[in-house]
């Protein structure tokens, strides 16, 4: 079934603790996975949207649409259409559960999203945004991923 995006921002709540663990759990190991291997990316992100899907939206619900956008941009689908729609939903997901897990959010959507379909100063505002919400809450790991992506679009456009 083709979901709409207002199917996943109308979606419960998740509530069975096993399945909030294993969304942290695939969230720990997508930050692990950009570094050792990132062939394992998209089926640890189709398995977070699955739980999503059939289980209703937490807290990392938000991020795991947004990584799941950033796999629509890349060189082999290049939809950068439906990844910016995407991106665009993770986004209002986040903001309608009160903003949590932004720092992810805005380095997925602002650096690897947005950039394909605005101009990349733009996005600017909202990586600086994601670093120093990020440094606050202790999210380190994207935190530095907004800021290097600021840093690269600033010097190399």
């Amino acid at each position: 079934k083709a979901f709409t995006e207002e199917d996943l921002l109308t979606l419960p709540d998740m509530t069975d603790k096993n399945k909030l663990a294993t969304m942290l759990f695939l969230s720990y190991t997508v930050n692990a996975a950009i570094l050792c291997q990132p062939f394992l990316i998209p089926l640890l992100t189709f398995r977070g949207m699955n739980l999503t899907l059939d289980h209703g939206v937490s807290s990392l619900s938000a991020s795991c649409i947004a990584t799941y956008g950033c796999w629509l941009v890349n060189q082999q689908i290049s939809d950068f259409q439906e990844g910016f729609r995407i991106g665009q939903v993770a986004t209002k997901l986040m903001n309608r559960r009160g903003g949590e897990n932004k720092p992810r959010v805005f380095s997925s959507v602002y650096g690897l999203i947005n950039v394909w379909r605005q101009p990349f100063q733009a996005c600017l505002d909202k990586l600086l945004e994601g670093y120093e919400l990020g440094m606050r809450q202790g999210d380190i790991d994207n935190a530095f991923g907004s800021l290097a992506m600021y840093g690269h679009m600033t010097t190399c456009g």
